[in-house]
């Protein structure tokens, strides 16, 4: 089972409530791209609140299994 949180450098974001509907990490992987160029804010990178912020996977034990870079999606 999978969660998603997003974060900056400097604090959470979001954190989901809901655990994915998968246990496939492929599937779990494409929706936290899908979610982090979603998130990103287009314009000028001097206001761009967005550039640090990164989409986690977290596993049931708490550890970060994969990140997407919202400013990269």
């Amino acid at each position: 089972m999978f969660k998603l949180q997003i974060k900056s450098s400097t604090t959470k974001i979001r954190c989901a409530p809901f655990v994915l509907e998968t246990q496939v990490f492929d599937e779990a992987m494409s929706v936290a791209d899908r979610v982090a160029a979603a998130c990103r804010k287009t314009g000028a990178a001097r206001c761009d609140s967005t550039w640090d912020w990164v989409v986690e996977i977290i596993g049931e034990t708490g550890g970060i299994f994969y990140c997407a870079p919202v400013a990269q999606a």
